[in-house]
């Protein structure tokens, strides 16, 4: 099964270079194990756009998106054996300097087999 491991947080200020040491020892360990498929880190949603949708009009809204709590800060897809298997790497994870609480969101990606095969 593949996940996508989701990454909340947005960072403005100085990136701590031993953080993210870490972080890629972390994954190199993760990618020599057959795991990481991909992932990347999302610049500050200063850099980034929203497109609205209403029934009357798209608008576009640029960063940063103060009034949104939880903002993606990067993700890795991975492909695993089980969710057990995901949960059990995740835990391993490192966690930011000075960190009082921090989540990484496990979903489950789509595979075309979930999906009921079409009339012939």
């Amino acid at each position: 099964m593949r996940v996508m491991i989701v990454h909340r947080g947005d960072l403005d200020g100085p990136v701590d270079m031993t953080y993210v040491a870490e972080c890629q020892k972390f994954n190199e360990e993760a990618a020599a194990a057959g795991l990481v498929l991909s992932g990347e880190g999302l610049k500050p949603s200063a850099h980034a756009r929203r497109v609205r949708f209403t029934p009357k009009k798209t608008m576009v809204v640029d960063g940063p998106f103060a009034e949104t709590r939880e903002v993606l800060a990067g993700f890795s897809i991975w492909k695993v054996d089980s969710m057990e298997q995901a949960v059990e790497w995740v835990r391993r994870h490192p966690m930011p300097p000075g960190f009082q609480e921090a989540e990484l969101d496990i979903y489950p990606l789509w595979e075309m087999e979930d999906f009921p095969a079409a009339p012939a």
